[in-house]
């Protein structure tokens, strides 16, 4: 247990609170001798009272022992000694202590430690789930390339939108890409992906401002097109029209605009164009269409697989099927379980359904 010290004290009284067994002196000692504040540097020393402040608890001198091992500062290196205080760190909420523990299973270290994906993405998701930007993309990028569980755009563009909000310039420049290509978002949003890629590129990602001079550039490139297409539909000619309505549609040489595309796909097929048909018959049914039966037990089908893997966002999606009575007959007693086992994983969708259930 730690005991509370003053931080303000003098080197000699830290040194005979951390000779007495102190763990906070012995920890604040620790970092005065790694950095040479007050005391000589001694790194050998700084390692030593880290380990016997966290053998006392201590969850700071945890996580700086573990990573004295992990890169051998002070201390030869020790791998597996490294994991095991990272765990005793993160088992009492160290969120650098998860998520390194996340960085560790997701390669392993060499003969020391196995990589593990399921023991990588379940840290990458407590390191998430407490706010950390680094694993929420990170996480992003799991469900994004399917590294272990299913692809899934719709929970990779969740995680990407937290982590961009906290400002992470990969995230916002796959967000950007989302929008940009259609990836977990309802439609394209060209105007939304190049404010994003404004932004990562503002904060020096320079993958982003490539991305965005090429967006630009090919979009000058499309306005040169589009021109003589406006001509054309202008004068009556459909395949013209077709050709705007889908410039206007996707936002291409001109400003997206969905009546306009509309409007024009109507004037086509109005002249006969079978394009301009199958393509307004299609975007009908897809405002039209509800989800069948059959893709309601393909989407069960696909969670199920995943939950069975220990996957918190598919126990999540399976807990809300069965209060839906999605692919499955309605149960709340099912419901209930499985939410519990989310929230049990730490999963902030799930914890926060249940807050809401039992207020």
């Amino acid at each position: 247990m730690e005991k509370e010290t003053p931080l303000l004290q003098s080197p000699a009284d830290i040194t005979k609170k951390a000779a007495k067994g102190d763990a906070i002196a012995q920890f604040l000692l620790a970092r005065m001798s790694f950095t040479g504040d007050g005391v000589a540097v001694d790194k050998v020393k700084a390692a030593e009272l880290h380990e016997k402040a966290a053998a006392q608890g201590h969850k700071e001198a945890m996580y700086s022992l573990a990573h004295a091992c992990d890169v051998g500062d002070g201390i030869d290196v020790d791998k597996v000694k490294a994991v095991k205080w990272y765990e005793r760190a993160a088992g009492i909420g160290h969120k650098a202590a998860i998520f390194r523990l996340a960085e560790i299973y997701a390669l392993g270290e060499g003969d020391d430690v196995a990589a593990d994906k399921d023991k990588a993405r379940h840290r990458y998701e407590k390191a998430a789930a407490l706010g950390d930007a680094d694993a929420q993309f990170k996480l992003a990028e799991i469900y994004r390339k399917a590294d272990g569980v299913p692809t899934d755009y719709d929970i990779a563009f969740e995680w990407y939108a937290k982590a961009a909000r906290q400002d992470h310039p990969e995230a916002i420049f796959r967000l950007a890409l989302c929008y940009d290509e259609g990836f977990g978002v309802d439609d394209f949003d060209p105007a939304k992906a190049k404010q994003l890629l404004r932004k990562a590129s503002s904060l020096g990602l320079r993958e982003a401002a490539e991305h965005l001079a090429f967006l630009e550039e090919h979009e000058a490139s499309l306005a040169e097109f589009v021109k003589d297409d406006i001509k054309k539909a202008n004068e009556g000619d459909p395949v013209a029209q077709v050709n705007l309505a889908i410039a206007y549609e996707n936002g291409e040489g001109v400003e997206m605009d969905k009546l306009k595309a509309k409007e024009w796909y109507e004037k086509a097929a109005a002249q006969g164009n079978k394009l301009a048909k199958h393509l307004l018959a299609r975007k009908n049914d897809k405002v039209q269409r509800r989800p069948t039966a059959q893709d309601r037990a393909k989407d069960v089908e696909k969670y199920t697989k995943a939950a069975q893997q220990g996957d918190p966002m598919a126990i999540y999606k399976l807990a809300v099927f069965h209060k839906d009575g999605h692919g499955v007959p309605a149960d709340p007693v099912k419901f209930r379980r499985l939410l519990q086992v989310a929230v049990d994983l730490n999963l902030p969708e799930a914890i926060n359904l249940l807050k809401h259930l039992d207020e």
